[in-house]
C-alpha cells in the first residue's frame, strides 16, 4: 500500500497514481489541476468530510487559540494572525485538511496522490502516511523538497530594497513604473505612500479630541468617493451622516485596500469634503522599522505536541506565523499610528471600527486602551453570519485579556443573538441597523417575470475570492449550461477580475458577464447561485431563491446560515440541478409565503435604518 505526497506547485502528472485528493484550498488550481495534469487520475471528493471536519473540530480549535492566548498575552501576539483565527488566512482550513487526509488514510486510502498546498501540511500528511503504515514517496524525491517557501522569502528579502528605492525615487517616475509585482510592490512601500501623502499636501494636523468627536476607521478606494467629488464610506455607509445629525463631530481614518491606486485614491480622500487623517502621514519610517523588527522575532509559545482532536497543528501554526509575520507588522504599525494620533491631540470621544476580530483590529483597540484612555472602541458589525467567520469568536479564556471594543453594534436582532450565543459578552452587544446595505430596503417592485416556457434564469454572483469566483462560475455553467437555463454572471465589484478569467475553462469564459448592478440583475433572475457573500440578503429582498454553492476544498461560510429554511445548498452539478428544480416547482402561493418569511429574516439581518439607529453608537 503506497501514497505519493507533493506539494501543488511540484505536482506535473499523477505520479502513477490511480486517485488523488486535493488537501489544498486553491479552488481554482484544483479545477485547473483536474482538467490539466492530473486528468488522468480519478479525484477522491472530500467537500462533505471538510464540511463535517470544520464543525466537529470548530470549537476546539477556538478553546486551543484561547490557550495559547493565555501563555502569550502581548502586543505582538493580538497582532498575529494566529491569535486572530481568521479563516481565510487558511490555518484552520489545513487543519481540517490534515484531519481529512488522516481519515482518509485509516479508511484504507492507497495508490493515490495527494497534494498539499504548504510545506508544513506536506510534512504532516507524509507523517500521519508513515503511521498508517503506507509506503511513502515525495514527489521530487525527497522530503527535503518540502522545506521553506522560497518565493515568499525571496519577497521579504527584497523588501528593504524596495523600501529604500522607494524613498528616492522621483515620485513622477514611481507613477509611472508600470504593471507587474515589481511596481506594485514599490506602490506598496511605507515611504512612497508616505511621499505622495505630503505631495498632496497632507500634514500632521491633529486637534481632534472631545466626547463629541467620533473617529471612523474604514478602508478606502476608488469607491470611496462619488461622482460629485464628495466622500461616501462603502463600509460604514451612512454612520457618519447621522452621527452628525446628532451633534457628533466626525472624522475619518482610511486605509487603502490592497489594488487601490494610491496617488487617486489619497488626492480624492483629502479633497473629498470630509476630515480625513491619512494613516501614510501618522506611521514615520522608525514606526515601521521597528514593527518589522518586533515580527521577525515574534515566536509564540506553541507546545510541541500541540492537538485538535487528535490533529497535530505545532507545525502548522508555526509556519503560519512565518507566513504571516509582514501582515503582523502591518498590524503592529497600526497601533503605532493610535499612539502617534493620541501624542498629535486625536483623542476623540469613540473610536468605531468594522467588526471581524481581525489582527488589525485587536492592536487598534489595544492601543486606543493605552493611548486614549477614556476613549470607548465601537465595533461595527462588518455583516458575517457564518459561525466559520472564526475570528469574531473569543474563546471563552480570551474574555478578560483580548482586546475586544467595548461594544459592537450588530446590523441588526439575528447577529446579535448569534454573538451572544457563542460567549461574546452580552452586556457589549448592541442591536443596531444595517446602514452599509440600506439600499435593499429601496422597493424593487414587482420583478421581471419570466415569460410561460422561457428558460429559467440563473444568476451567479461570484465573490471577493478569485477562486471561490472560478469554482462558482464552473459549477453553474455545468450545471446549466444547456437548453432550459439561462445563466449571467456578475462578478464582485472589487476580485481580481485577470485573476477569474485566466483561470476559468474555455466554457466559463464564453458564459454572459454582466456589469449592472446586482439590484437591476436579480429583478430579471428566477435563482441565485452565491458563494461567500451578502448577496444572498439581497435576493431575498428582490424575491429571488438563493442556493449556496458549497466548496470542494474549502470551509463552507454561507452568510445565509441563521435562515437555512430560506435557501438551498447544493456542492455537486446534480444538486444545483435538484436545487433549481424545486425551485420552478414552486406554486404561486409558496412563493407568496416564501417572500414574506424572507422579508421577516431580511429585517432580522439587516434592520431598516431610521433615526434611532444612532442610539447604539451614543449610549454608554
Amino acid at each position: 500500500m503506497s501514497v505519493r505526497v507533493a506539494l501543488q506547485s511540484h505536482v506535473r502528472n499523477a505520479g502513477g497514481m490511480r486517485r488523488w485528493a486535493y488537501l489544498g484550498e486553491d479552488t481554482a488550481w484544483r479545477i485547473e489541476a483536474e482538467r490539466g495534469p492530473l486528468a488522468d487520475a480519478e479525484p477522491v471528493r472530500i467537500g462533505e468530510r471538510i464540511e463535517r471536519i470544520s464543525q466537529e473540530l470548530r470549537r476546539p480549535y477556538i478553546d486551543w487559540v484561547g490557550e495559547l492566548s493565555q501563555a502569550n498575552s502581548s502586543l505582538e501576539w493580538w497582532a498575529s494572525e494566529l491569535a486572530a483565527k481568521n479563516p481565510f488566512t487558511m490555518l484552520y482550513s489545513r487543519i481540517c485538511a490534515l484531519a481529512c487526509a488522516r481519515e482518509l488514510l485509516a479508511e484504507g486510502l492507497d495508490d493515490a496522490l495527494l497534494v498539499c498546498s504548504t510545506p508544513a501540511l506536506a510534512r504532516a500528511v507524509v507523517e500521519e502516511a508513515g503511521t498508517a503504515g503506507r509506503s511513502v514517496t515525495v514527489q521530487r524525491g525527497s522530503a527535503g523538497a518540502l522545506s521553506g517557501d522560497a518565493a515568499g522569502s525571496h519577497r521579504e528579502r527584497l523588501r528593504p530594497l524596495v523600501d529604500r528605492v522607494a524613498a528616492g525615487l522621483p515620485l513622477a517616475l514611481a507613477r509611472r513604473a508600470g504593471r507587474g509585482p515589481a511596481a506594485a510592490a514599490l506602490r506598496d512601500a511605507p515611504a512612497y505612500r508616505r511621499r505622495v501623502a505630503q505631495a498632496l499636501g497632507d500634514r500632521r494636523d491633529g486637534g481632534f479630541a472631545g466626547n463629541d468627536a467620533v473617529l471612523l476607521v474604514t478602508w478606502a478606494d476608488g469607491r470611496s468617493v462619488g461622482p460629485d467629488g464628495r466622500y461616501r464610506d462603502p463600509h460604514l455607509g451612512s454612520l457618519g451622516d447621522l452621527l452628525e445629525s446628532h451633534g457628533r463631530r466626525v472624522a475619518y481614518l482610511p486605509r487603502l485596500l490592497p489594488g487601490a491606486p494610491v496617488h487617486e485614491t489619497l488626492s480624492s480622500l483629502l479633497s473629498g469634503g470630509v476630515r480625513v487623517f491619512l494613516p501614510e502621514t501618522w506611521i514615520g519610517n522608525a514606526d515601521w522599522r521597528d514593527a518589522a523588527a518586533v515580527a521577525r522575532s515574534f515566536q509564540p509559545q506553541i507546545p510541541a505536541g500541540a492537538e485538535i482532536g487528535g490533529v497535530p497543528v505545532a507545525g502548522l501554526a508555526r509556519e503560519h506565523v512565518d507566513r504571516f509575520r509582514r501582515a503582523q507588522a502591518w498590524a503592529l504599525a497600526q497601533a503605532a499610528l493610535i499612539r502617534n494620533l493620541a501624542a498629535g491631540g486625536v483623542r476623540p470621544g469613540s473610536v468605531v471600527l468594522p467588526f471581524e476580530g481581525h489582527a488589525w483590529e485587536q492592536a487598534v483597540t489595544a492601543a486606543v486602551h493605552e493611548y486614549m484612555p477614556g476613549t470607548r472602541v465601537i465595533g461595527y458589525d462588518n455583516v458575517n453570519f457564518s459561525r466559520l467567520a472564526l475570528s469574531l469568536y473569543p474563546a471563552e479564556s480570551e474574555l478578560g485579556i483580548r482586546p475586544l471594543p467595548d461594544v459592537v453594534v450588530t446590523n441588526g436582532p439575528a447577529f446579535a443573538r448569534i454573538l451572544a450565543g457563542e460567549g461574546f459578552p452580552e452586556e457589549r452587544i448592541r442591536v443596531g441597523c444595517g446602514l452599509r446595505h440600506e439600499y435593499v430596503w429601496a422597493d424593487p417592485g414587482e420583478p421581471d417575470a419570466a415569460p410561460p416556457g422561457e428558460p429559467l434564469r440563473i444568476l451567479a454572483a461570484g465573490s471577493i475570492d478569485a477562486g471561490q469566483t472560478v469554482e462558482l462560475v464552473e459549477k453553474a455553467v455545468a450545471a446549466f449550461g444547456s437548453e432550459g437555463f439561462q445563466v449571467t454572471v456578475k462578478l464582485h465589484p472589487a476580485v481580481n477580475r485577470h485573476a477569474v478569467m485566466s483561470r476559468l475553462s474555455a466554457p466559463g469564459r464564453a458564459a454572459d458577464f454582466r456589469e449592472e448592478p446586482i439590484s437591476e440583475l436579480l429583478r430579471s433572475a428566477d435563482v441565485l447561485l452565491y458563494a461567500y457573500s451578502v448577496v444572498c440578503y439581497e435576493a431575498l429582498a428582490h424575491g429571488v431563491a438563493p442556493v449556496f454553492v458549497k466548496a470542494e476544498s474549502f470551509l463552507d461560510l454561507d452568510q445565509l446560515e441563521p435562515f437555512p429554511e430560506l435557501g438551498q445548498r447544493a456542492r455537486t452539478v446534480e444538486e444545483l440541478q435538484a436545487a433549481a428544480e424545486q425551485v420552478a416547482a414552486l406554486g404561486e402561493e409558496d412563493r407568496r409565503r416564501w417572500r414574506e418569511r424572507a422579508r421577516a429574516a431580511l429585517a432580522e439581518a439587516l434592520a431598516p435604518v431610521e433615526a434611532s439607529c444612532a442610539a447604539p453608537f451614543l449610549e454608554p
